[in-house]
């Protein structure tokens, strides 16, 4: 069995990544469109990519998300207990404190970036929206609590999450792509302002 969190912190961490990634987006807004479109190498993607596969699994769970607390069913407790898999894929997704990204792990051909070019800077506000409405579901969190409903995975009703662990895990795995963003931006910055 997992151990025990207390649901305020828990809360107030992942309150904490999200306006980190709302600070980074304000800087990413900024930059000149062709930065963000540049691929840092051949099989890499670009920073735009990388965004728009966020909008696709990120505008997943904060859909059910929605939908759960909108209506009556989500209850507060004291304190989250993980469910044995929304531990498990949370701590395989989250980056490790030196940046580095445990267990690499292909995309699904279904979460492909295909269209973030043809998007262009609408990726950057569209994650925009989605991390604003990320702050206001914590806050119900805050207010209503985390028992309730299960989310559904991007994976289908074959693995549903608590919702703290559907807040967990979306949020991990926002933090590791944040990663790769970070390394694809090092690479295509310098050969921007020269």
């Amino acid at each position: 069995m997992n151990n025990a969190m207390e649901a305020r912190a828990l809360i107030e961490d992942l309150q904490a990544s999200v306006r980190g990634q709302q600070r980074r987006m304000q800087e990413l807004e900024a930059l000149p469109l062709g930065e963000l479109e540049q691929r840092p190498g051949a099989k890499a993607w670009s920073a735009l990519e990388i965004i728009e596969h966020l909008n696709i699994l990120s505008g997943h769970y904060v859909s059910r998300l929605r939908r759960a607390y909108s209506g009556e069913k989500v209850t507060h407790g004291g304190t989250f207990v993980p469910g044995h898999w929304g531990e498990k894929l949370t701590i395989g997704m989250r980056p490790l404190k030196d940046g580095t990204i445990p267990g690499p792990m292909r995309t699904l051909w279904f979460f492909e970036p295909k269209t973030a070019k043809a998007k262009g800077k609408q990726s950057l506000l569209d994650f925009q929206a989605l991390l604003a409405e990320q702050a206001v579901l914590l806050d119900k969190a805050t207010a209503q609590g985390m028992e309730g409903p299960r989310i559904t995975s991007t994976l289908g009703p074959v693995l549903r999450f608590k919702i703290g662990d559907a807040f967990r895990f979306m949020i991990a795995h926002q933090e590791r792509h944040f990663v790769q963003l970070e390394r694809a931006m090092k690479v295509v910055a310098p050969q921007h302002s020269a």
